[in-house]
């Protein structure tokens, strides 16, 4: 039997995707697309629900693991434009970071 997994936003991640609502809303005036991109975002992260064991791992990317407990994994998401970064405890999938792709993950981990 199948079970369907919970989402759990770190509060950091949840004001990141207000800053790129507003951020797109206000500089760059597009109030229409900040709610597209956020939606993006938010609709493919539930993407992320089914198996999100099968996504690699950033641990073994990087060669360290960043979490004492658990495996840290990732994915692009919002066509190509942002990395989430997550780990899994139980039935529970917790999203730990959110960044542009054009970001130096690696130097932040480690």
């Amino acid at each position: 039997m199948e079970f369907e997994y919970q989402i759990k936003y770190d509060p950091a991640v949840i004001e990141k995707i207000e800053d790129i609502r507003n951020y797109i809303e206000k500089v760059l005036l597009a109030p229409s697309a900040a709610k597209k991109r956020v939606a993006s975002i938010f609709d493919d992260v539930a993407k992320i629900k089914p198996m999100p064991e099968s996504y690699p791992s950033v641990d073994q990317k990087i060669g360290i693991q960043i979490s004492k407990k658990f495996e840290t994994i990732f994915t692009l998401i919002a066509g190509g434009k942002y990395l989430v970064f997550f780990f899994i405890d139980g039935r529970t999938i917790y999203i730990t970071h959110l960044l542009p792709t054009e970001t130096d993950y690696l130097s932040l981990f480690q």
